[in-house]
C-alpha cells in the first residue's frame, strides 16, 4: 500500500499518521493475530475525533501504557473497555482509589444496611429468601447467605481426569470452564460496580478481591449456567466461594508466566499466606447479583471486533490493489458531501487514504474519456469493492454505539437491591437486567457476519479469473490444468461464512422463563457474548485466506 498520509479528522501521532498506525497494527495482525500486537509507533497525547479507527489508537495507546507498567485505578466511574482487556489479558495492576470521598460513600451504604439490621427491619436478601422464594423471613442472616452461595455453585465443571469416550467431547477444561482472562476481567468490573457505594459491602470485600488479582489467584468458574439475570448469579458465587476460602471451590493458583494448576480455594490462600475473608450479612447477594461476567467477556470481544472492523478496511483496500480497482469509490464527495453517514465517511476516509500514492490502483476520480478512447472494459468496480464504505459504514457506528453500551455497564451498579448511602433508601429494582450488553453482543455480532460477507465476496472475486482483471484462476502460479491453489480456500471460506450467518441469529429471542416465572424475562448476555467471541474466531478465519490471497 501507499506510504505516509494524514486523515485531518484524525489526530495523528508523533511522527506518524493514524493510517501509519493502523498499517502497523495490520502487519501485526497477519503475522500474529489480533493478540499479538506489540509495540505500535508512539502516539501523540492529543485529543482523537469519535471514530472507530481513533477509539482503536487511543485504546491501544492504553493497553500499551499499562502493559508498560502503569496502574488501573479503580474509582466506580472511569473503567474503560482497554483496562478491562489489560487486567484480563495481560494482568495489569489494579488499585483501589482509597480517597476520602470513595471510602465515605461505601461506609455510608455499609452503615444504613447496618442501622436496618440492627433496628429489627426487614431487607431483601438479608432477612427474605430470594426472587420467587422471597415470600420467606429469617433472623439467620449468614446462614441465609451461605444458603444463597450454596444453591448457585450448580455449574458443571471438570472434576479430575475425564476420559475420552465421555462427554464433553473437546478438551474438558476448556470446554467447560471460562479462560482466566474472562475471569480476572469480570473481577476488576464487578470491584468497579461495588466501589460505587450503592451495594451496602465493606471496604474489605473489595481489597480481598483485589487480592486476588495480585495473586493471580483465579476462580475456576463454569463456563455455562447464567441467564444473566439477576445478573452472572453463578458465574460470580464461584468468586465469592472464593474469597471466603470454600474448599469445594477451585482455583487457578502458580506463576503468572509458568504453568498454572487447579487447586482449592483454601490451599492457595494458604500458599500465599492469605486468610479467606468472612462476609457481612449484604456480602453475599451484593457480590452475586451483578452484570460483571456479561460486561467483562463484551469488553473483551468489543476490543477484538474494532480491531476486526479496521482490518476489514485494510484488506478492502488491498483487495483494491490487487484488483486495479480506483480509489475514486472512496471520493470524499460521495461520502462527506453526498451522503455523510459518520460511519460511511469514516470507512472511505480510510480506505481512500490506504490507497493513497499506490502505483496499482487508479487514483483520484475517473479520467474522461470519448467513446472512442472507451476500451469497452467495466467502468467502475463492483460492488464488494465500490461499496464498500455504505457497507461497513453501518458497522462502525453499531461497534460505536456498542462500544458506548458496555463502557457504561461496566461504570454502573446492576445489583439489587441498591443503598442510598446519603438518605438511608432501600430501593428494590432490576439493574441486573443486563439487556443493554445483550443488545450490543447482538449487534457487534451481526457486524462481524457482515465483515466477513465483505471479504469473502472480495476474495471470489481475486480468484475467478472472470473478474479477476489478468490475474490466473485460483491465483495458481503455474498451469492451472494441475494446480488449484486457492480454490480450497475459497470453500473453506464460505463455510466460515455461514457460520458467520448462523452465529449472527439473535440470542435474546431464545429467552425462556425461569426461576419460578420469577425471572420470566431475562437478558441471556452472557450467552450472547460467548457467542460473540465465537464469530471472532471464525471471521479471524476468514480474514486469514483472505490475507494469504493477497500476498
Amino acid at each position: 500500500m501507499a506510504g505516509a498520509t494524514v486523515i485531518s479528522s484524525i489526530s495523528g501521532v508523533d511522527g506518524y499518521s493514524a493510517i501509519e498506525v493502523l498499517k502497523a497494527t495490520a502487519k501485526q495482525t497477519l503475522l500474529n493475530g489480533t493478540n499479538g500486537i506489540s509495540h505500535l509507533p508512539k502516539l501523540s497525547s492529543s485529543t482523537s475525533s469519535n471514530t472507530l479507527l481513533a477509539s482503536f489508537i487511543e485504546s491501544q495507546k492504553r493497553i500499551q501504557a499499562l502493559r508498560d507498567g502503569e496502574s488501573i485505578v479503580v474509582n466506580g466511574h472511569t473503567l474503560s473497555v482497554p483496562e478491562v482487556v489489560a487486567a484480563g489479558r495481560y494482568g495489569a495492576k489494579v488499585i483501589l482509589d482509597d480517597s476520602y470521598e470513595v471510602r465515605a460513600r461505601i461506609e455510608k451504604s455499609q452503615r444504613a444496611i447496618d442501622s436496618k439490621l440492627e433496628e429489627g427491619q426487614s431487607v431483601y436478601g438479608i432477612s427474605t429468601g430470594f426472587g420467587g422464594s422471597a415470600d420467606t423471613r429469617t433472623n439467620e442472616h449468614l446462614a441465609l447467605g451461605k444458603a444463597l452461595l450454596q444453591h448457585q455453585h450448580a455449574g458443571v465443571l471438570p472434576n479430575g481426569p475425564i476420559s475420552s469416550g465421555v462427554l464433553p467431547l473437546g478438551d474438558p477444561v476448556a470446554t467447560l470452564s471460562m479462560p482466566e482472562s474472562w475471569v480476572r476481567s469480570a473481577i476488576i468490573v464487578r470491584i468497579n460496580s461495588l466501589i460505587r457505594g450503592h451495594s451496602g459491602v465493606r471496604w474489605d470485600l473489595m481489597e480481598a478481591m483485589i487480592a486476588l488479582l495480585r495473586e493471580n489467584i483465579i476462580p475456576f468458574v463454569p463456563l455455562r449456567g447464567s441467564i444473566s439475570a439477576s445478573g452472572d448469579l453463578s458465574p460470580l458465587s464461584y468468586i465469592a466461594g472464593t474469597l471466603i476460602g470454600n474448599p469445594f471451590i477451585r482455583v487457578w493458583d502458580g506463576p503468572k508466566a509458568g504453568p498454572r494448576q487447579v487447586v482449592s480455594s483454601r490451599e492457595a490462600y494458604a500458599n500465599h499466606g492469605l486468610e479467606p475473608l468472612a462476609f457481612s450479612p449484604k456480602e453475599h447477594l451484593g457480590l452475586l447479583n451483578g452484570t460483571a461476567f456479561s460486561a467483562a467477556v463484551a469488553s473483551l470481544a468489543l476490543n477484538d471486533a474494532v480491531h476486526l472492523a479496521l482490518m476489514t478496511q485494510v484488506m478492502t483496500a488491498m483487495g483494491t490493489e490487487a484488483l486495479i480497482g480506483t480509489q475514486g469509490s472512496h471520493d470524499p464527495f460521495i461520502h462527506k458531501v453526498a451522503r455523510p453517514h459518520p460511519g460511511q465517511v469514516e470507512a472511505a476516509d480510510t480506505i481512500y487514504n490506504l490507497l493513497a500514492g499506490s502505483k496499482l490502483v487508479q487514483l483520484g476520480r475517473e479520467h474522461e474519456v470519448t467513446i472512442e478512447q472507451d476500451a469497452g472494459k467495466l467502468r467502475q468496480d463492483r460492488y464488494p469493492l465500490r461499496t464498500a464504505p455504505q457497507f461497513i459504514g453501518p458497522q462502525l457506528e453499531d461497534l460505536l454505539s456498542a462500544y458506548n453500551m458496555v463502557t457504561q455497564e461496566c461504570n454502573s451498579t446492576t445489583d439489587n437491591p441498591l443503598v442510598d448511602g446519603e438518605t438511608g433508601n432501600v430501593h428494590h429494582g432490576g439493574n441486573f437486567q443486563a439487556m443493554h450488553v445483550t443488545n450490543a453482543m447482538e449487534k457487534t455480532r451481526l457486524s462481524l457476519h457482515h465483515f466477513g460477507k465483505l471479504l469473502f465476496s472480495q476474495s471470489t472475486e481475486l480468484l475467478n479469473p472472470t473478474m479477476n482483471r489478468g490475474l490466473p484462476p485460483n491465483l495458481a502460479a503455474t498451469d492451472p490444468a494441475v494446480n488449484y491453489h486457492c480454490k480450497g480456500l475459497d470453500i473453506a471460506t464460505a463455510a466460515y461464512v455461514s457460520e458467520l450467518g448462523y452465529l449472527a441469529n439473535p440470542v435474546s429471542t431464545h429467552i425462556q422463563s425461569a426461576e419460578m416465572h420469577n425471572q420470566a424475562v431475562n437478558s441471556l448476555a452472557l450467552i450472547s457474548a460467548r457467542a460473540t467471541i465465537n464469530s471472532l474466531d471464525v471471521l479471524t478465519l476468514v480474514c486469514v485466506p483472505e490475507a494469504n490471497d493477497l500476498q
